[in-house]
């Protein structure tokens, strides 16, 4: 599935910047995703959603399989593949 990264090791700023493409800010609840609004990750890229039947598809790529996970610093989605960016 990571096959976009295996064929090098990354840097700490190719790291950091390949995390905050998977971060939102301010915190958005599943409920809140909608295909209507693309938003903008702390990286600057955009995310798009598909809602389905209940289940909502990030960049026509990755599935939130669970959703609104507290933690201490806000809220964690969990996906089950990795997002590949949008042009923004």
């Amino acid at each position: 599935k990571f096959s976009i990264i295996s064929t090098k090791l990354l840097s700490k700023e190719e790291i950091i910047d390949f995390i905050r493409n998977h971060v939102v800010a301010p915190e958005y609840r599943f409920a809140d995703f909608s295909a209507d609004e693309p938003i903008n990750t702390t990286g600057n890229d955009r995310l798009s959603f598909v809602r389905n039947s209940g289940s909502v598809r990030i960049n026509n790529r990755a599935n939130i399989i669970q959703a609104d996970l507290e933690s201490s610093n806000g809220l964690v989605h969990t996906i089950d593949n990795t997002v590949i960016p949008l042009n923004p």
